[in-house]
């Protein structure tokens, strides 16, 4: 198995410990909000267009009012306005005219909803008034300062912490005292697997910590879901988090599906009716008494419209008159705001479980709010700080996830220590104090000869496919493939404006791949998957779109899978530089999203300089699936 522990030595007092994450934190916050300064300040509207982090120009479509009366507006670019799936659920971002007369701030608000090219987003404050809806806009991202803030407060508050049964719970985390349990016979849950009822069997015995390995198709999160019922049932309120709104509604989602009362706080990122009906939104509109906050609203806008309504004559009565109208306005919107906090509260009171982001878990709605046990999902990207935000809801942890796989975002290399999620560090220290819960081993994705790399190189080989996909393959094609394009002159390219690799000539050589699997396999599912988003784009041009094809970042893919996985490795070039392709748990991601074939395209004598790659080459030379792309050529 392939060494990836950081971190994983204990150094100092536990205070020190949680002390120099702070540091970091600072560090990352500081790093990102120059990145973010100097990019929307230096680089021009196209290049931040180009990045994601700019529409303009933008309309307005509509104009509404929402829960605790606050604004929502909906934007679309113009023409040219934007790159499609550039912002995203419950990011900030600012509004400034592009004309910007009379607007010496711009407005802040927060994403609601976010298609392809229409962004939902809820403002504070004064509403726009209706000539807005005829001017052009600028939408920029901004730092999302409140995720930081979380962070900081969780941190000052563990540090500080005079509890001692709250001391106790931290240390256990991090590792520096041995947990306790409470006896409980073993159980079997069908239609669980053996490792799988262990897992809930750890959970069931009620330690201050338990900690999950789930890999590629293991059914981590379906065992989650079942502890979490069984700890239900036990009279016990569970709240599930996970770092992305992705992750936190498919566990929504499956907990939905086992029959249990979800209250999902937030706005789900995809349009799931399922999800989106356990809303603490929609279950709080649903009540029959939320009709009284309807009327106060519709009174509040009526009184807003008459406050902004164009007068001839602007005199001291009709200065009055404004006046009045929006005292008026505000006192309905207090008074709404008043009665929906009510129902909000009892919603949640009586939710079995309670499912939000990491950072949605310090939102004011669950501030009355304290749980026996948060669940985290996903928890391998999660940075560090946000688990002991959601832990200070909670009374014990479960972690769950896969540290092989997607680490956590972070972009200051002097923050290095958020690289490593709490779950990477307290399965480093599992030797020295044992946490209940295990390696999920039996797998149920992947053909046996695609798992076999994978389980070799990132689980020790303890890694075992069901009877059920062993054998389940085509007969015409080998299990995965990696097919080689050294010599062939593909030569990778940088972005004139931006910093993203691409590689036209191997986008060009996988769209032929790709229009030959679609021939002989009209009916498969084809997922094509490069590490870079300019290469996304360059595969986007080169091929014909059809409803049975993604295409995106390995991110993108995370928690997916298709019956075809096509890899563009896309680096290609004389100093065998490789940039985060050396992150190989990255490359696990992208190879464990197949069911029934991979493809991997790429340059061996490139990518070869990298000790994993050579591997992996030598793997598919070793199982008979190494290919020269000239044989295509």
């Amino acid at each position: 198995m392939e060494p990836f522990w950081r971190g994983a030595a204990v150094t100092g007092s536990p205070d020190e410990e949680l002390g120099a994450l702070a540091t970091a934190l600072v560090r990352e916050q500081q790093a990102e909000q120059e990145r973010m300064r100097s990019m929307l300040q230096s680089a021009s509207i196209a290049v931040r267009r180009q990045e994601g982090l700019t529409w303009s120009p933008v309309e307005f479509t509509a104009m509404k009012f929402a829960a605790r009366g606050r604004q929502v507006v909906t934007l679309t670019p113009l023409p040219g306005g934007g790159e499609p799936h550039a912002f995203r659920l419950g990011s900030p971002v600012e509004l400034t005219a592009v004309d910007s007369e009379g607007q010496t701030e711009p407005l802040r608000g927060v994403v609601r909803r976010a298609k392809a090219l229409e962004l939902e987003i809820v403002f504070e404050g004064a509403p726009f008034d209706a000539q807005d809806q005829h001017r052009r806009w600028t939408v920029d991202a901004c730092l999302d300062e409140r995720t930081f803030a979380v962070m900081a407060m969780a941190l000052n508050r563990w540090i500080n912490e005079e509890d001692s049964q709250r001391k106790r719970l931290r240390d256990v985390v991090l590792g520096r005292r041995m947990g306790r349990a409470i006896e409980v016979g073993p159980g079997q849950w069908p239609p669980l697997n053996g490792p799988q009822s262990e897992v809930v069997n750890a959970v069931l015995a009620q330690p201050e910590l338990t900690v999950i390995q789930g890999p590629p198709g293991t059914g981590k999160t379906t065992t989650l879901v079942v502890a979490i019922a069984e700890l239900v049932r036990r009279g016990e309120r569970v709240l599930a988090a996970a770092p992305s709104n992705a992750a936190t509604d498919v566990l929504a989602a499956k907990c939905i599906e086992a029959g249990l009362k979800v209250v999902r706080i937030g706005n789900p990122v995809r349009v799931d009716d399922e999800v989106a009906d356990h809303s603490l939104e929609s279950l709080v509109e649903r009540d029959p008494e939320y009709k009284q906050v309807r009327d106060l609203r519709r009174r509040a806008e009526d009184a807003w419209r008459e406050a902004t309504r164009h007068r001839r004559q602007f005199d001291a009565e009709a200065r009055a008159e404004k006046r009045a109208a929006r005292a008026e306005a505000k006192d309905l919107q207090s008074v709404a705001f008043e009665l929906e906090q009510g129902l909000e509260e009892r919603v949640i009171r009586h939710a079995e479980v309670v499912c939000a982001t990491l950072t949605g878990t310090a939102d004011a709605d669950l501030r009355p709010f304290h749980f026996p046990v948060v669940v985290v999902d996903e928890a391998g990207q999660a940075l560090e700080p946000l688990v002991w935000a959601a832990l200070l809801k909670a009374d014990r942890l479960v972690l769950a996830g896969d540290p092989q796989q997607l680490p956590p975002t972070v972009h200051s290399t002097q923050a290095a220590l958020l690289e490593v999620s709490l779950l990477e560090k307290r399965m480093a220290r599992l030797v020295q104090t044992p946490a209940p819960g295990g390696l999920l081993t039996i797998q149920y994705r992947m053909h046996a000869g695609i798992m076999a790399p994978i389980s070799d190189r990132f689980y020790g080989g303890q890694l075992q496919a069901d009877e059920s996909v062993a054998e389940r393959g085509y007969p015409d094609l080998p299990p995965w493939t990696f097919l080689d394009t050294a010599g062939c002159g593909f030569d990778e390219q940088r972005e004139p404006e931006g910093e993203s690799t691409f590689n036209p000539d191997e986008a060009s050589f996988v769209a032929q791949r790709l229009a030959e699997l679609r021939a002989s396999h009209p009916e498969a599912s084809i997922g094509v998957i490069a590490p870079y988003r300019a290469q996304v784009q360059a595969l986007e041009a080169a091929t014909v779109p059809d409803e049975l094809t993604d295409i995106s970042t390995v991110d993108s893919f995370q928690g997916q899978e298709r019956d075809i996985i096509v890899l563009s490795l896309t680096r290609s070039n004389p100093d065998g530089t490789i940039g985060f392709l050396a992150e190989h748990r990255r490359t696990n991601v992208a190879m464990s999203r197949a069911r029934r074939h991979l493809l991997i395209v790429g340059d061996s004598s490139t990518v070869g300089s990298d000790p994993f790659f050579s591997w992996l080459v030598e793997q598919a030379e070793a199982a008979g699936a190494y290919r020269s792309a000239w044989e295509c050529l």
